[in-house]
């Protein structure tokens, strides 16, 4: 090196020479500054020769090294770098150390081009140690894991995977993305904290193999979230919402049109319209059952969930109505069943029952039921309802009635037995109706209406022999048209009366009374006839076999064969029956009435309603006739054409059929009538006919001809009030009709 000028004044000559060794400048006067200046800079370099320091751009340095006011590499004039490398303007590559003009903060930062910070800082390992101790503090190794060391220097508590992008606190062999060692309480968690001091902490409560891990909220929200080794989850306190952040329960879902609550144990991709509950069994497509709300509905469907194709079970509508089978309750609850197609068994319940009620302690004489309540007050000796009593055999059970009267405990009022009796006011029926009342009480009424009134009202009752095999008898009131109590044995048998258990009258199939041989009286009522020692009217012997029945002196004589009542003067018979002849009645010593061998002969007729001579019946006959037709055949049902006559009011009644004209234009006329019409009954009504095959009409009606023997027939006119005549083209072979004729003769 070659000095060719004085470098300063005063400071020494140094002559121009070569330099093979070292420069020294002031070394008689070590502590003595040091400057180099610059074009417009007299302190580009200084050295502080009496405080061991260097300046560069200063000329009171405090560090062993300042550099003020560097050069503004950014171009801001803000920004003040130093900048180790390459640094020309047109390729720049360098590292840049400086301070941040705007904030004051130092920079160190990669330098790229004409902006410091936007290229890279290459460090191919990093190790920051403790100056005093030599300690390890921070390590990067050059394949990119960084360890954070704890105070001492020989463990890492924050670890850098760089290959496995892992993050461990506490570990240096991160098995996770986040992987923390000994969270074993909040200060060894993980804590995330805002500007309000509120924060929230992950940690484990002990370091028990089977300890809780605990989310917890701390400052004035604090709460609790717990996850047990088991895998139960707990919350301290607070509500869990779910699509909302205002949950209003401990736990709110608020879902769209989809979605809801899945609890599974397989893999399921679907899920139905509205907020539901859905509990999945296997895979997916396999058994799911859901509990929804749809249109303020809450619905339980079970089956495979595609979509919407569960199905419905059980439905409580906005009503609050329960439906079980339907979509639409009409009341509190109902129930409607599939359509069954097996036949009812009373021994399978599986034909029958929609709802069973089961109590499976099987102790004898316990119960299961359902009981109906209509006060506004629930009292448990308040209720009506239904009973199944256990018995004492196998599955035995009865079913009990249980009514609640006014102002006293509710009652069975009703049983039936396992056997099958009923018992009414008994629980314990020997019979299948077994009716227990109070003394003094009815304990069965008949009635044939709910109403009041009485009018014509008939109940009564009928016994059978099997399901409507044969009507054994009846008792009650049979008609409307009278108040008599009938008693009615409807086989051929006998109706018997009896006290003790001893028969006392009986009625035969004949009709006749029968009294037993012991029996001591018969007693109509105090003032009628008495059969028996100290009556008024009594029936003996007399020494010549007579039997006299008297009653104040009155005739009255019965022979061994005959029995006559006299007048009150003893002048002629009035009635009686003789030995070998009939039995008589006599008006004015002429007999009026007498049995003969085939009936009874009335001479002179009978006058009903009156003793004038429109109320004279004095003729009475039955018999058959031949009907016929003016035009061709007919043929007559067997026993069909018979007649009736009652004094001139005759009735006459047919089958016919099989006509051998059914092409003609003649009209029918049924001929031959057993009695000729009288002339005050012609040009009338007098008789209807009905069947089949007979033209426009499935009935006709009968106009009498005038003092004749033979009738028309005719039928309406379909839309017009006309009549029209039949004729025999109307027919058919298959033509079958029932007729009915009532006229007067003359």
């Amino acid at each position: 090196m070659a000095l060719t000028k004085v470098i300063g004044a005063g400071l020494g000559k140094v002559a121009s020479s070569d330099l093979d060794g070292a420069v020294t400048i002031n070394e008689s006067s070590a502590d003595v500054d040091f400057r180099v200046e610059s074009n417009g800079n007299a302190n580009m370099l200084f050295v502080d020769g009496g405080n061991d320091r260097v300046g560069i751009g200063t000329s009171s340095p405090a560090f062993m090294i300042q550099v003020d006011n560097p050069v503004a590499l950014s171009g801001s004039g803000n920004d003040y770098y130093l900048a180790v490398g390459n640094t020309s303007s047109n390729s720049r590559r360098a590292v840049a150390l400086g301070v941040d003009g705007v904030f004051g903060n130092a920079v160190i930062a990669g330098y790229n081009t004409f902006s410091p910070g936007l290229g890279d800082l290459i460090i191919d390992g990093l190790q920051i140690k403790n100056r005093t101790n030599g300690t390890d503090r921070i390590k990067i190794a050059s394949n990119g894991d960084i360890s954070f060391y704890e105070d001492t220097g020989t463990t890492p508590k924050m670890f850098w995977d760089s290959s496995a992008e892992s993050l461990g606190i506490g570990t240096s062999s991160p098995a996770s993305a986040l992987h923390i060692d000994a969270a074993d309480s909040a200060t060894g968690g993980f804590r995330m904290k805002n500007t309000a001091g509120e924060s929230v902490e992950l940690y484990y409560a002990s370091s028990s193999a089977d300890a809780d891990f605990i989310i917890n909220r701390t400052g004035s929200g604090a709460a609790d979230i717990g996850l047990k080794h088991t895998g139960d989850v707990y919350f301290t306190s607070g509500n869990v919402g779910i699509g909302t952040s205002s949950p209003q329960s401990k736990l709110d879902i608020i879902t769209s049109s989809t979605g809801g609550l899945n609890i599974e144990d397989g893999t399921v991709k679907h899920s139905l319209a509205g907020a539901n509950i859905t509990v999945y069994q296997g895979s997916e497509n396999t058994n799911v059952r859901t509990l929804g709300i749809d249109a303020q509905q809450f619905i339980v469907r079970t089956g495979v969930p595609q979509g919407t194709s569960t199905s419905e079970r059980m439905r409580i509508d906005s009503s609050g109505n329960v439906g079980i089978g339907t979509s639409s309750p009409s009341t509190l609850l109902m129930v409607e069943p599939s359509a069954r197609t097996t036949n009812f068994s009373a021994s399978d319940y599986t034909t029958y029952a929609d709802i069973l009620v089961k109590n499976p302690t099987d102790d004898s004489t316990c119960a299961t039921g359902i009981a109906f309540i209509t006060d506004a007050t629930t009292y448990t000796n308040g209720a009506s309802g239904i009973a199944c009593v256990s018995g004492s055999g196998d599955s035995e059970s009865s079913l009990a009635f249980i009514t609640r009267p006014l102002n006293a405990v509710a009652a069975e009022r009703m049983r039936i037995t396992s056997a099958g009796n009923v018992g009414i006011g008994t629980t314990l029926p020997q019979v299948p109706l077994n009716v227990a009342g109070v003394s003094g009480t009815a304990v069965l009424r008949l009635s044939d209406s709910t109403s009041t009134s009485t009018t014509d009202a008939a109940p009564y009752m009928e016994f059978y022999r099997g399901i409507g095999d044969a009507l054994l008898g009846r008792i009650g009131y049979l008609s409307t048209a009278n108040k008599h109590l009938y008693l009615y044995n409807d086989q051929a048998g006998n109706i018997t009366l009896g006290t003790s258990g001893t028969e006392r009258m009986k009625i035969d199939s004949s009709g006749n009374v029968i009294l037993p041989n012991d029996a001591s009286d018969f007693t109509f009522n105090t003032n009628s006839l008495h059969i028996g020692a100290g009556a008024d009217i009594k029936i003996g012997h007399t020494s010549n076999n007579n039997g006299i029945l008297s009653d104040n002196g009155m005739p009255f004589t019965i022979f061994t064969d005959v029995f006559r009542v006299n007048s009150a003067d003893n002048s002629e018979n009035l009635f009686g029956a003789d030995k070998n002849s009939s039995f008589f009645a006599k008006f004015d010593n002429s007999t009026k009435i007498k049995t003969v061998s085939n009936g009874i002969e009335v001479t002179g007729g009978v006058y009903l309603g009156g003793t004038g001579s429109a109320n004279l019946l004095d003729d009475y006959e039955e018999g058959t006739w031949t009907p016929t037709v003016d035009s061709g055949t007919i043929i007559v049902a067997s026993g069909s054409a018979r007649y009736i006559k009652i004094g001139n009011l005759v009735t006459c009644y047919a089958r016919i059929s099989n006509f051998s004209d059914s092409t003609g234009g003649t009209s029918l006329k049924i001929k031959t009538l057993p009695f000729t019409i009288n002339t005050l009954n012609t040009d009338a009504n007098v008789g209807n006919a009905w069947g089949n095959a007979m033209g426009n009409e499935p009935c006709m009606f009968f106009f009498s001809q005038t003092n004749d023997t033979k009738v028309v027939g005719y039928y309406g006119a379909s839309g017009d009030a006309a009549y029209n005549q039949v004729i025999h083209s109307d027919f058919t072979s298959a033509t079958n009709m029932i007729i009915k004729l009532t006229y007067m003769t003359a």
